[in-house]
């Protein structure tokens, strides 16, 4: 999620640059805000029924912060991804690349400060909201996944502000590393260990990808297409797991709790939704997916 997120700002940014503001806005709302609201009706008629074969009241799955996440709470990425988007590619679009690395340089220092900082905040809000949940107060889901995300925001601003004609600036990407991972130190020595593993890997992972380079073949390339479909259908997958498993006898050979069951329920998620995406694609709704 940490490492999606990065990528999702820096492109952004890119395309924000070379669009109009209408434009972009519109370019983030048909790709980003239209699937949200289909699979929102989708998702809402989907637990309905759920919640009515397991004979519970028909909407018992409804909260009010779903008007702002979705019936499964997984959509809350969507209109998250919408406004920090548009909020960075807007202002961050409108500035030009700097000219002068040793500008680029202090620019991205400052924001790449501003994450690390941000990351130690963000893991103590996190254990906040967590021992609040823990203790059954209500808690409104969809903050807890943008406190948890908000700080990679400012690690794609950091490597937007690096950049220079014709790349990055020397050493942007070790110094982002080492502050993120002093970051995730300071978290693990707090005892706020919810983020600091990730954002740990994540900016690792970040640095790997930034610096291999490899042509994409086509077949990489169409299987790309699939990812956002996977991401939106994988919990009806889940489902439906969980409600034909105990029917077919396969919690037999896949008993629930075990690793055998989560690595086959994963594979299965994945390959499913995959193949249920590749048909949606094939059809008008294509832009959902």
């Amino acid at each position: 999620l940490e490492v999606f997120t990065v990528f999702t700002i820096m492109l952004a940014v890119g395309s924000a640059g070379r669009r109009g503001p209408a434009d972009f806005i519109k370019t983030r709302a048909i790709s980003l805000l239209v699937p949200w609201i289909f699979w929102w009706v989708v998702y809402a008629i989907w637990k309905s029924v759920m919640s009515s074969r397991a004979g519970n009241p028909i909407f018992s799955w409804f909260e009010p912060w779903r008007l702002f996440a979705g019936p499964e709470t997984h959509l809350w990425f969507m209109p998250f991804a919408f406004v920090a988007t548009v909020a960075t590619g807007l202002w961050m679009g409108s500035h030009p690349i700097e000219d002068n690395p040793s500008a680029a340089r202090r620019s991205s220092l400052l924001w790449a400060l501003a994450a690390g900082i941000s990351t130690v905040v963000a893991s103590y809000a996190m254990h906040a909201l967590e021992s609040s949940q823990e203790r059954g107060e209500y808690i409104v889901q969809p903050w807890i996944q943008w406190v948890r995300v908000f700080p990679v925001i400012l690690v794609g601003i950091a490597m937007v502000r690096g950049r220079v004609p014709g790349g990055y600036v020397r050493g942007l990407l070790p110094m982002l590393t080492i502050i993120m991972i002093i970051a995730s130190g300071i978290c693990l020595a707090l005892d706020l260990k919810i983020n600091a593993f990730q954002y740990a890997i994540a900016m690792v992972m970040c640095a790997i990808g930034f610096q291999v380079r490899h042509a994409a073949s086509a077949t990489l390339v169409a299987v790309s297409t699939l990812t956002l479909g996977v991401f939106l259908i994988h919990p009806m997958v889940f489902d439906m797991w969980y409600f034909l498993a105990p029917r077919l006898h396969i919690d037999q050979a896949f008993p629930l709790g075990t690793q055998r069951q989560a690595i086959a329920m994963t594979a299965a998620s994945v390959l499913l939704s995959a193949l249920a995406t590749w048909i949606l694609r094939k059809t008008s709704l294509r832009r959902v997916v």
